[in-house]
């Protein structure tokens, strides 16, 4: 699963098919949502990917599953 995180314009179809055209599922997310609304949605899905625009850089990285340590 690869989620999307922008502004619905051409760079967004390109590549939301380009998702397709791979055998992936896209997930369309909200560019209303917060950090915590994405990072749930992202969680849920199990998206591998998540693609973004700068716009939306800092909700992105916020919304980043933090890195597990190993022990």
């Amino acid at each position: 699963r690869c989620a999307l995180l922008a502004d619905n314009d051409p760079r967004w179809i390109g590549a939301y098919f380009g998702v397709l055209r791979l055998g992936a599922v896209a997930v369309p997310l909200d560019t209303n949502y917060k950090a915590g609304q994405v990072r749930t949605v992202l969680e849920n899905c199990d998206a591998r990917v998540l693609f973004t625009t700068a716009k939306f850089r800092a909700t992105a990285e916020a919304a980043a599953p933090k890195k597990r340590r190993k022990h």
